[in-house]
């Protein structure tokens, strides 16, 4: 998937929250203390009440499973050091898509420190030049321009999506508390982990070669269901006739709601 694989680094849908999902009852605290038989109250000790927080902005919740993890006997060339292993997940929250350029402009702009803490979190636009590749125009304006807003960005590395990570957590919640200073606030957002991601992505297609059912790369219309290389230097698939049915449309990434969802409701994974 040229989304999520053309480049050494990309933030994918990469903040998670683990889900504090449960209602059961038998996890709700009473009037009185299980250990004491002490009535709660105001003057000596009182726990906050809480009911289900609705997800964070952006987020959508995983439920939680087991699943075999790593390449299978259809992913030959990478058999050897991916082997499969059975592994569980807890529920929790990932981004619908990806971080996008507009969103990772709004990091920046929101950052103190002047010229110097920007440079050190701005995207490394080199990551688009290649030899005997004119990707200049790319270089130059994939970040910049306004038209690839809602496009992926690309460039970034392990510290700065970290640093992401804890800046969106802090704006988040002084949202939050700017509606109620008693909210109770959103953990820490964080880059999910291996197992995470890949059982995100797979969207419960465990055994299946991509993302949905079957091994056809189109929809029933005959447009392409994902952001797809077709073969070596085959980015864009022009064959003539409608377009939509013969090509993906995009030469590089493809902005990040475009595609059909996995069954998880992710885009572009």
């Amino acid at each position: 998937m040229k989304t999520r694989s053309l480049f050494f680094i990309t933030l994918l849908a990469g903040c998670v929250l683990v889900s504090c999902n449960n209602k059961k009852k038998i996890n709700r605290v009473g009037k009185r203390s299980g250990k004491t038989g002490i009535k709660y109250s105001e003057e000596t000790f009182k726990p906050k009440s809480f009911k289900e927080q609705s997800p964070g902005p952006g987020l959508v919740i995983v439920p939680g499973g087991t699943f075999m993890m790593g390449g299978g006997e259809k992913d030959i060339e990478y058999s050897a050091d991916n082997r499969t292993r059975q592994v569980t997940v807890q529920s929790f929250y990932i981004d619908e898509v990806e971080i996008s350029n507009v969103d990772w402009k709004e990091f920046l702009a929101a950052q103190e420190g002047g010229q110097s803490r920007q440079q050190e979190l701005y995207p490394d636009t080199a990551v688009w030049l290649r030899d005997l590749a004119f990707n200049d125009p790319y270089a130059e304006s994939y970040f910049s321009h306004p038209s690839f807003n809602m496009y992926p960005v690309v460039g970034v590395n392990w510290h700065q999506a970290n640093e992401y990570c804890k800046w969106r957590t802090e704006a988040v919640n002084e949202a939050i508390l700017e509606k109620d200073e008693e909210a109770v606030l959103y953990p820490s957002y964080r880059l999910p982990t291996e197992a995470e991601w890949e059982y995100a992505a797979r969207g419960l297609q465990e055994s299946e070669v991509y993302a949905w059912e079957g091994k056809s790369l189109r929809n029933r219309k005959g447009q392409f269901r994902a952001n797809f290389k077709r073969g070596r230097g085959d980015y864009a698939g022009w064959r003539g006739g409608d377009r939509r049915h013969m090509t993906d449309g995009y030469m590089i990434t493809a902005p990040v709601m475009e595609f059909m969802p996995n069954d998880f409701g992710l885009y572009n994974m």
